[in-house]
């Protein structure tokens, strides 16, 4: 029975890796899930002038890349986010076995990450079911997507609406908001703006030291990466 067992094991994982793991299946991923949108930003980079400067990757002795945000309140446990999987699917390889799955601070979200580096097709069942469905469809996305010589993320029109004129009543504990704002819009900035600000702890400064890490790690060693903190 337990032969039974190992062979059924070693099957599912040649068959998984056939699909998932030779980076073809990563290049056909929904441009619009959270896997597909970080493989298609790397596609873009990857095609952008400086691969022909540099085609070796030996030009560079480092490439600086400064996080977004070096705000230390603390909001959430961005430790316990599952959908780090789904991003990082695609560039995760078996030598991250354990860092990845370390990366996080309960075991039944290590058990996951363990799993989405073990079996790829666990993380993507739901996008190849959308595939085999709509295969005609997303193939045309994608064609698109790389005839753009900056991909049409850089080329959507962003809103040009201004915030002027916003006034925080702090007696009344409220704000005064542009008229031409959407309900939604006008919910969201109330919530980030009326909250309690959370304490500042060196839990987010760890968690980007931590990330950083785990980026050098999984991303090409040459040129290496630095990160400002």
């Amino acid at each position: 029975m337990w032969a039974r067992i190992i062979c059924a094991v070693v099957l599912f994982f040649a068959l998984d890796s056939a699909l998932f793991r030779t980076g073809w299946y990563a290049s056909v991923l929904e441009p619009n899930s959270t896997a597909g949108f970080l493989e298609s930003c790397l596609w873009i980079e990857q095609h952008r002038p400086i691969r022909a400067a540099d085609p070796d990757a030996r030009r560079y002795a480092a490439i600086v890349i400064p996080f977004d945000t070096y705000d230390d309140r603390n909001w959430e446990d961005l430790r316990d986010r599952e959908i780090h999987l789904r991003y990082l699917a695609p560039l995760a390889s078996l030598r991250d076995f354990l860092d990845f799955a370390l990366s996080y601070p309960g075991w039944p979200l290590r058990g996951e990450a363990a799993a989405t580096v073990l079996f790829k097709g666990l993380i993507y069942r739901e996008d190849f079911q959308d595939l085999l469905v709509r295969h005609k469809a997303r193939l045309a996305v994608l064609r698109d997507l790389q005839s753009r010589p900056s991909g049409w993320r850089y080329d959507v029109a962003w809103e040009t609406q201004s915030l002027a004129g916003i006034c925080r009543l702090e007696r009344a504990h409220t704000l005064r908001l542009p008229e031409y704002l959407a309900p939604k819009k006008r919910d969201e900035i109330r919530e980030v703006l009326l909250t309690d600000q959370p304490p500042r702890t060196g839990e987010f400064s760890e968690y980007r030291r931590g990330w950083a890490r785990l980026w050098n790690t999984i991303a090409d060693p040459a040129p290496a990466w630095s990160w400002y903190d």
